[in-house]
């Protein structure tokens, strides 16, 4: 398609600095998530209760459920290895990318 306006038609010829990209907002992403599926999708079965949920740590070998899961709050919690974080570290931790790479995945799964 040509450009319809003015600085469309600069921007065209490398007269103009192209356009901002969009902004990923991190809370805007987040607040999207849903835990339960997001652990699901991942192979870890959660036992909820209520706002709670429980499950075997995926980042050890775990014959109790020490893995603990806040659902509304996205965050998440092993007292067995003492590691915890978000639902951005835990996309980090388990798909071993970076900050940027884990909002990506979720923006684009949820």
């Amino acid at each position: 398609a040509l450009p319809r306006t003015e600085d469309g038609w600069k921007r065209l010829f490398g007269l103009l600095p192209p356009a901002p990209k969009a902004r990923l907002d991190k809370e805007d992403v987040r607040s999207r998530v849903d835990m339960l599926s997001l652990l699901e999708r991942y192979g870890i079965r959660v036992r909820a209760y209520g706002k709670r949920g429980s499950a075997r740590c995926p980042f050890h070998e775990d014959r109790r459920a020490s893995f603990s899961v806040d659902l509304d709050r996205k965050l998440w919690y092993c007292f067995g290895c003492s590691e915890g974080g978000d639902c951005f570290s835990l996309v980090m931790r388990l798909d071993d990318c970076s900050f940027v790479e884990a909002v990506r995945t979720l923006n684009e799964t949820y």
